[in-house]
């Protein structure tokens, strides 16, 4: 009884620690995709004052593939951490 009591507890902590990692996971990911918006932003910015007449026409179709792009490797990324089980 005695093993089967230690197994269960090792087995628990691992449940734990595995639990940890994924609220960490989330957590990396939320701040992932603040840092990606707060780049987007000053992409934009040093655009505009690089070449402001290119703002006017080409920033909508640059500001409509950026977010295309982050939003197609995030769920690329959130499938990796969700069907992989540590």
């Amino acid at each position: 009884m005695d093993i089967l009591n230690q197994l269960e507890e090792k087995i628990s902590s691992a449940v734990n620690k595995i639990n940890e990692l994924k609220s960490k996971v989330d957590e990396l990911e939320q701040e992932n995709q603040v840092y990606k918006s707060k780049l987007e932003t000053l992409n934009s910015q040093l655009s505009s004052v690089i070449d402001p007449e290119t703002e006017t026409t080409e920033a909508p179709e640059e500001t409509e593939a950026s977010n295309e792009t982050p939003e197609s490797n995030e769920s690329a990324g959130s499938s990796y951490y969700t069907s992989n089980s540590y």
